[in-house]
């Protein structure tokens, strides 16, 4: 197809102005991506992106991409996968490495045999510096802001063994579905938020980028912000001084909570409680997610929250992003290196919610009242964070134990342990394109 052929099947086709932000090169495109999973996370966005030349994209809005499909084509098999399982590691087709770790046979809480990547799966709640384990265990959450259960479900490629029933029964819940994971909370507000409530994804460090390519984000997430009072987003801006008082933002685009969450369904007491770990059903979501004048009466403390959020476009398991039409899946370490993700929920002090207030203040760590913090690393392609925390603790821990009563190490520690005597350098970030 010639260039202007191509121009006029845009044409055609254009439904909003993202679909004019076209991206011609395959940094470009992955920088784009970064606020694009997030956006689909976040707030439903699906993907509609066309390939020509070296990689130029266009994207379109619409649903979360969550359309029933066949179990053939289940867990990311709508485009071509260039990962392939090498002896000591995972690694693309396209050169991307993964960090090295001796091959281990991963094992389930309760001690079963896993190959399914969920123990390389590091979900850590902050809060406590605890590991919040997927599939099967519900998780109890009681802090200062939220009392409750959480149960974080992800999509594994084989059916777990028939005594893991929960396991199977999530793998199940799966089927017929795109998305990759779903996280669905149920609980009690201990204290009403000051302000706008947010949910934000973000990383510890600012990501190495050009001028044009930094250009393109910013315009890109400035028309959502356009659009979007709920909106806000920051390529981060630490320095060593702004450090000291807190007077910096880290790199992270945000959403408001009621508008970012897939379901939100809102029960009184002494109604009946929707099941977690089932389907949720909210009659009112479209409405809710536009912001339409009383979808959503407010966040209240007396009142049982049930929500869940998906994508279909995050592969936490094998820390990939796919499902993309015509992109071939790729690690996240391309966008933004061995960095673990972080979810926060938080509010800002003394804030209003004007419109000018929510679209151009900056949300400085110093300003912040984080409510809660949850942070999503993987053994073999993040390093650093409260994940390598919690890694090494339990490394003390297994260490100790085992030379007292000769315990193995689980394979997590034993993934690390190696990795650390045996680090390879891999590409970083947009850096590895410049």
């Amino acid at each position: 197809m010639s260039f202007l052929s191509y121009l006029s099947n845009l044409a055609a086709n254009i439904v909003s102005y993202k679909d004019f932000l076209l991206l011609c090169t395959p940094i470009t495109a992955s920088i784009i991506l970064i606020t694009d999973f997030v956006s689909s996370l976040l707030r439903g966005a699906h993907f509609r992106a066309k390939v020509f030349g070296t990689g130029g994209l266009m994207f379109g809005p619409g649903m979360t991409g969550d359309n029933k499909i066949s179990e053939k084509s289940r867990v990311g098999n709508t485009c071509p996968d260039p990962i392939g399982e090498g002896p000591n590691g995972i690694e693309s087709s396209g050169g991307d490495k993964s960090i090295q770790g001796p091959s281990v046979t991963p094992t389930t809480p309760s001690g079963r045999s896993s190959k399914n990547g969920l123990e390389e799966l590091i979900f850590t709640y902050v809060t406590n510096l605890e590991r919040v384990f997927p599939n099967g265990r519900v998780f109890s959450v009681d802090d200062n802001f939220f009392q409750g259960k959480f149960l974080p479900m992800f999509r594994v490629a084989d059916e777990p063994p028939e005594d893991d029933v929960e396991g199977r029964r999530i793998y199940r819940y799966f089927q017929g579905k795109k998305r990759m994971f779903e996280f669905q909370f149920q609980g009690r507000l201990k204290q009403r938020p000051e302000g706008k409530l947010w949910l934000s994804v973000e990383i510890d460090h600012p990501v190495k980028i050009g001028v044009f390519q930094r250009a393109i984000l910013k315009a890109c997430c400035s028309f959502i912000r356009r659009t979007n009072k709920c909106f806000h987003y920051s390529f981060g801006d630490e320095t060593e001084e702004n450090a000291r008082n807190g007077s910096y933002e880290k790199p992270h685009v945000a959403f408001g909570l009621e508008y970012a969450l897939e379901r939100l369904i809102i029960s009184e007491p002494g109604d009946p409680l929707p099941v977690v770990g089932g389907k949720l059903h909210e009659p009112d979501v479209k409405r809710r997610r536009k912001g339409a004048l009383g979808s959503f009466p407010g966040w209240n403390t007396k009142v049982t929250y049930t929500m869940a959020i998906w994508s279909a476009y995050v592969d936490f398991v094998q820390w990939r992003i796919l499902n993309l039409p015509g992109i071939r899946p790729f690690f996240m370490s391309k966008m933004f290196g061995t960095q673990p993700m972080n979810v926060v929920y938080y509010s800002l002090g003394s804030s209003s919610d004007a419109d000018s207030d929510l679209r151009e203040r900056p949300h400085l760590r110093k300003d912040l009242n984080i409510f809660s913090h949850y942070e999503i690393g993987n053994v073999r392609h993040t390093e650093g964070g409260n994940t390598q925390r919690y890694i090494d603790l339990q490394e003390v821990e297994r260490a100790a134990a085992g030379s007292r009563k000769g315990f193995p190490m689980s394979p997590e520690v034993d993934a690390v342990s190696h990795r650390k005597q045996n680090l390879i350098s891999i590409p970083f970030l947009c850096g590895w394109w410049l």
